[in-house]
């Protein structure tokens, strides 16, 4: 399925805005004709133009997808998320993505409750959940001031504020959870395959392999490579062709 770009932002003009409607209208004649490849090249054209718009982000998941570009696919829907995170048809797509990725870590240990701040973490936004961190405040002071007036409810105040405060806290936690993500770069490997080398280089010794669509943090950029990190630790050099920016 592929959506409409209603809006364009971040054109540097008219000029650009208008290149990029056309590249756009293009991109999708191409994917419902099931030219998925051609599709995702012109989608890559209107995001040369300086457009950042979920639905861009969309299509080009769902075409790359389709034209078994699974690397670009899956950045694709993370960008179009990021924009857009309440976009469900986004997260299931990202989901398929990502079950067809070959390289497997072991897990961290979850329980019910991590499960479900996974679940709240992925649908809200960093705003969303600054909003309902701050209304948790709001209604703890409102019980703090019920507990004076009426000393009576003393119980239900209790346990209505530890209700807030848990709330609230869960809230504030995971707001900082996405600050962190928005100031940490992350990427995805595009090549099917490559080796992560102990430095910058292909004369430093391998010490992984990695597939299409693996998920790594960036930590920085020297003599074209880039340090990354797995999500179990484990840190190596990749060349930069290799990944694509989140």
């Amino acid at each position: 399925m592929i959506t409409w770009l209603f809006v364009l932002v971040a054109a540097s003009s008219a000029t650009a805005a208008q290149d990029a409607t056309r590249l756009f209208n293009e991109a999708n004649a191409l994917y419902r004709e099931g030219d998925y490849a051609a599709a995702v090249e012109k989608y890559r054209q209107c995001e040369a133009t300086g457009v950042l718009n979920a639905s861009l982000f969309y299509n080009l998941g769902n075409a790359a997808y389709k034209s078994n570009q699974l690397g670009l696919a899956i950045v694709a829907f993370e960008r179009s998320l990021r924009l857009r995170p309440g976009d469900v048809d986004a997260r299931a797509n990202l989901a398929l993505a990502n079950a067809r990725i070959v390289d497997r870590f072991d897990p961290k240990m979850e329980n019910v409750l991590t499960r479900a701040a996974g679940v709240v973490y992925g649908a809200l936004g960093a705003g969303s959940l600054a909003v309902a961190a701050s209304l948790c405040l709001f209604g703890l002071s409102l019980l703090g001031g019920l507990w004076l007036l009426q000393p009576e409810r003393k119980a239900v105040c209790l346990a209505g504020g530890l209700l807030f405060l848990v709330m609230g806290g869960g809230s504030l936690g995971l707001f900082a959870m996405k600050m962190e993500e928005h100031h940490r770069e992350e990427a995805v490997i595009v090549s099917q395959a490559i080796d992560g080398r102990s430095g910058p280089g292909n004369e430093f010794l391998k010490v992984f392999t990695l597939h299409e669509g693996t998920k790594v943090t960036i930590d920085r950029f020297e003599s074209g490579w880039f340090q990354i990190r797995l999500v179990n630790g484990i840190a190596g050099w990749l060349p930069r062709d290799a990944v694509l920016r989140i």
